[in-house]
């Protein structure tokens, strides 16, 4: 699954290593990536958020 968000602060790109282009970030699951890992990214994502250094909007591709 690919996950397009809009680019978030660098402190998060860098721990996750995603990749970004423009105004826009994407990840991508792939096998061993584990249901916490994701709940880490998107807990680090709403901090994130919550804090107002990021205005998200996701778009999700299978």
């Amino acid at each position: 699954m690919t996950v397009a968000l809009r680019r978030p602060p660098q402190p998060v790109v860098r721990k996750w290593s995603l990749a970004v282009r423009g105004g826009w970030s994407h990840a991508i699951t792939m096998p061993g990536v584990t249901r916490d890992m994701i709940d880490r990214f998107v807990h680090d994502i709403t901090v994130a958020a919550n804090t107002g250094a990021y205005l998200w909007a996701v778009t999700l591709a299978a």
